[in-house]
This record gives structure tokens, C-alpha cells and sequence, in this order.
């Protein structure tokens, strides 16, 4: 088994002090992911004995410490991590050693995978699955992605005004056991969780439709999310993990 050498959480130059003081008694590679549940699926992709795996709580701390050991000459030091929407805001990182996720992050890796398909068929009830995928005219797949990319849309065009996406309440605007996704409903409570006061709700969807060049508040949103979902692009850099596995859990299919 792949070893860590610690769970515990640390500042970036701690991490940084440790695995230059630990370099002179192993001569593997040392892997530097964001968090906890990123360092228990790499473990699985690495052979025993030879890796450490180390989490840093961020991807700027993976960040730092690669760039740091890199200048300080330390080798056998790799970095990963999540793309998050880095392409679409044209931020690269030209530091030898760090790496990024080809999708969203590491989850949305796994679920455009053939594993996706491994788990569902070994945990669900294969005729359930059929009959939902009959009512939606659709994959089950197919269906959880279409939820996942508008959430993921609204992720990509709310970025700059910090919008809370955590622990969202899928359930209030998947409908219809898990075949609709109300985008109106999405933004509404979206825009409560941050924002708890009609008020600031109506400022911030305001200046959201500014920057979109529209003035109809949530209609206008929808539209314009409509819209990007037809331009085609990589579903795998839009979706993220947390969405794709929420909106599988919202009354998808039962298992």
C-alpha cells in the first residue's frame, strides 16, 4: 500500500521543511495533491513502497511547494492538481512537476469514465434504471451530466461573484424523480444561500445580468445559460465532481 506520511494539516512551508528533511532517508517520489480524498484515489495509481503521498489543503499550497522545492533543487517531487475553470480564465502554470486534471477535478474524472458505469451496474437496480432512462428519453448518465452542467454554467458565470455552491439543496430544483432540472429555482436558491436577504439577492442577480448584458434578472439567466450549453464545449471541464454526484443522489434512481 501506498504510504502517507501524515494526515495531518499543516502550513505549506512545514510540508515543505518536512520533505526536504525526509528526502535523505527515501529515495522514492514524494505526491503532493489538495486534500484528503484526492491522496486516498491517487494512492491506488502508484505501486507500494515507492510513493508517499502527502495532501496540503489547497491547490495553491501543491502550488508553492512544488515551485519552492523546484528552486531549492529537491527531485522526486511531483504536484496534482484540479483544473477547476483555469482554462476558461486562461490561468497556466508553467512549473516543472505540477500537473492538472484533464476535467474538472478528480471526481468528474471518474464519472466520464468507464468506472461510472462499473459502480452503477453492481449498486443499482438495473430495471429501475431502465424505466427512468425510458421516462427521460435518455441515459442515466446523459441525465445526471445535463444537471450537472447547468449548475456547472452558473458555477463558470457567477465566478467572480463568490457565490456559495456549498452544500446546495439539489432537491429543491431537480424535479420529477431526477428528469428536470428548474434553472430558475437553481439561481433563486443559489442565490439565498449566499446571499440570505431579498435585497442583496436582487443586487447581486442585478449585477450578474449586467455582466451578461442582460436586464431581466432570472429569465435572462436562464437564457443565457441556455445558451452556453449549446456552444458545445468539454462537459468534463464544466461539470464539477460535487455536482455530478449530488444531482445522482437527488431522487436519480433509486438503488
Amino acid at each position: 500500500m501506498v504510504e502517507y506520511y501524515s494526515l495531518e494539516k499543516m502550513h505549506y512551508k512545514d510540508i515543505i521543511t518536512e520533505i526536504t528533511m525526509l528526502r535523505n532517508s527515501f529515495d522514492g517520489i514524494f505526491v503532493l495533491v489538495e486534500g484528503i480524498n484526492d491522496m486516498v484515489v491517487y494512492r491506488n495509481f502508484f505501486k507500494e513502497g515507492k510513493v508517499i503521498i502527502r495532501y496540503t489543503d489547497g491547490k495553491e499550497n501543491v502550488v508553492k511547494i512544488v515551485e519552492n522545492l523546484n528552486e531549492s533543487g529537491i527531485q522526486g517531487v511531483i504536484g496534482i492538481i484540479d483544473a477547476d475553470y483555469d482554462n476558461y480564465f486562461g490561468k497556466q502554470y508553467s512549473i516543472d512537476n505540477l500537473f492538472q486534471t484533464d476535467g474538472y477535478d478528480l471526481e468528474t474524472m471518474v464519472f466520464f469514465s468507464p468506472a461510472f458505469d462499473k459502480v452503477i451496474s453492481i449498486y443499482c437496480n438495473k430495471e429501475r434504471i431502465k424505466r427512468f432512462e425510458n421516462k427521460c428519453k435518455k441515459k442515466l448518465k446523459d441525465t445526471i451530466i445535463g444537471h450537472a452542467r447547468s449548475v456547472g454554467f452558473f458555477r463558470l458565470l457567477s465566478f467572480n461573484f463568490k457565490l456559495n455552491f456549498n452544500n446546495i439543496e439539489y432537491g429543491y430544483f431537480i424535479k420529477s424523480n431526477g428528469k428536470y432540472l428548474d434553472k430558475e429555482k437553481m439561481i433563486k436558491a443559489i442565490s439565498f444561500k449566499s446571499n440570505p436577504t431579498k435585497i442583496t439577492i436582487k443586487s447581486v442577480i442585478s449585477k450578474l445580468c449586467c455582466r451578461i448584458k442582460c436586464y431581466n434578472l432570472y429569465s435572462s439567466i436562464v437564457e443565457d445559460l441556455n445558451k452556453l450549453e449549446m456552444t458545445g464545449c468539454n462537459y468534463m471541464r464544466i461539470c464539477c465532481g460535487d455536482d455530478l454526484l449530488s444531482a445522482l443522489v437527488t431522487k436519480s434512481v433509486d438503488r
